[in-house]
């Protein structure tokens, strides 16, 4: 029998109670992408956690990022 491996994301939270957006990126993507694809979005994501930014949540200004990379 063939072994398969299965990978699971609750993006609304009716199975886990924490962010499940950066381990998709990791998987997705790898640990050197990942950190490239933060550092490019750093500027945007400070001045999201600073309040100088109104455009959507940080997973969806960062992902535009990393499909584009």
């Amino acid at each position: 029998m063939e072994t398969r491996q299965i990978a699971v994301f609750d993006f609304d939270g009716t199975i886990t109670k924490g962010d499940t957006f950066l381990p998709l990126l990791r998987f997705a993507f790898g640990d050197v992408k990942l950190l490239c694809g933060l550092l490019c979005n750093l500027p945007w994501l400070a001045a999201y956690k600073c309040g100088s930014t109104r455009t959507g949540r940080p997973s969806s200004g960062s992902s535009a990022g990393f499909l584009q990379a």
